[in-house]
């Protein structure tokens, strides 16, 4: 499980260009709802999650994704 932070556009562009990359991520999300997320102390909002895997599905049009929720 990756930390949906860690997840950004630097990560996106260096995967993209592994050419055996496994197109498939587990984001430890937690959850959705922002304010539930700042009280688990967590660095990110639901759109910003959102926003970086839009950003590395355009890179690696196959990635697919699982989350804990």
């Amino acid at each position: 499980s990756l930390y949906p932070s860690f997840v950004d556009a630097s990560f996106a562009d260096a995967v993209s260009e592994i050419p055996k990359f496994m197109p498939h991520l587990h984001l430890s999300l937690q959850s959705g709802c922002d304010p539930i997320l700042k009280e688990m102390n967590r660095h990110y909002t639901a759109a910003e999650v959102l926003c970086n895997m839009e950003y590395l599905r355009k890179k690696l049009p196959l990635m697919e994704f699982s989350c804990d929720l």
